[in-house]
């Protein structure tokens, strides 16, 4: 197709011969490739934009804020790692699966739910859809495409919305369960010391009601019947100081193990308040800067991409045939082919 000179260098003045040779048929398929995607791009189906911004929300937990006196604003906007915890949610298969079946995806997207590779099928064109990406502000955003742009705008908010859903559904779920726990066992120390007072009550139907108390009063009661030159009062209260130490070393240990169970069950009513908080907390996990509006323009196809993207590729591959096709001919003629 081209000439070439004799240290087989293609010539620039020979290069354009052979273009303005083939000028026709270079425009010709350029033309025709131009009208062709124009005509493919009204073709498809146009795509609308809506997108929704989100910073995350600091997590803490609000029985601590309540009756731990943590003095942290719950307010304070979330760091790296609560944008990662927000941006796991979104795209999360729980957040898709809800949404799809609350938008009625399956019918506006035309997949047959149920069908061979349905599963598949949404999970690929939601993730084509819907994007979530971290911005370098630090927000979230979260754009969505559809041919409907008020649909587009809607799947979008309730995407920020389903994050807090399931969000407060996994903490509520937690805590109700640490508070379960924490019942049983608040429900097995308060058995305890219903039954540590129950022995102590026995032990003081003896006559014991102060071991520490009862044996110093006791005992300077024993010394000024000795002193007056009582015996016989003195033997009685005798008699009980034995009594009172034969059962005293029983009733502190008793006493000692109530009072360490009081103070356990103080503790896990403490616990109890705050897994009761946290059970029944409904606080965001994110906050919405920008709510998706209805785009008033298309997003997709950008036609006039579509279009100097295959006049470009049209052009090139032309000319490369032309430049190809040229060259066989000109070696053809000249003997060097067969």
């Amino acid at each position: 197709m081209t000439s070439l000179n004799n240290d087989n260098q293609l010539e620039s003045p020979n290069l354009l011969i052979i273009l303005f040779k083939w000028r026709k048929s270079i425009i010709l398929v350029v033309g025709a490739s131009i009208i062709i995607s124009a005509a493919a791009s009204f073709l498809i189906t146009p795509l609308y934009k809506s997108t929704v911004v989100l910073f995350a929300a600091k997590s803490y937990s609000v029985g601590q804020q309540i009756h731990e006196s943590a003095n942290k604003d719950v307010f304070e906007l979330g760091n790296e790692e609560d944008n990662e915890r927000l941006m796991q949610l979104l795209v999360s298969d729980q957040l898709r699966n809800k949404l799809v079946d609350k938008e009625n995806l399956w019918e506006q997207w035309k997949i047959v739910k149920g069908g061979a590779g349905s599963q598949e099928a949404m999970k690929l064109l939601f993730a084509e859809r819907v994007n979530v990406e971290a911005t370098k502000f630090g927000s979230v955003e979260v754009s969505v495409m559809d041919e409907d742009p008020i649909r587009a705008a809607r799947i979008a908010n309730e995407v920020a919305a389903l994050a807090d859903t399931i969000s407060i559904q996994m903490r509520q779920e937690r805590a109700r369960e640490t508070l379960r726990l924490a019942q049983l066992s608040l429900d097995s120390v308060e058995v305890d010391i219903k039954r540590l007072e129950d022995s102590l009550h026995v032990i003081q139907s003896m006559g014991i009601y102060s071991y520490h108390g009862q044996v110093i009063a006791l005992s300077e009661m024993y010394g000024r019947a000795i002193a007056m030159g009582y015996p016989d009062r003195a033997a009685t209260i005798k008699k009980d100081l034995d009594r009172i130490s034969e059962y005293g070393a029983i009733y502190k240990s008793i006493d000692d193990q109530i009072n360490i169970a009081r103070g356990k069950e103080t503790h896990l009513k403490k616990r109890k308040e705050l897994f009761q908080s946290d059970a029944e907390a409904s606080l965001p996990v994110k906050y919405v800067v920008d709510y998706a509006q209805p785009a008033d323009k298309k997003a997709y196809p950008v036609r006039w991409f579509i279009v100097a993207v295959a006049a470009i590729s049209s052009f090139v591959f032309v000319v490369a045939f032309v430049l190809i096709w040229d060259t066989f001919k000109r070696l053809k003629a000249e003997g060097k082919l067969a």
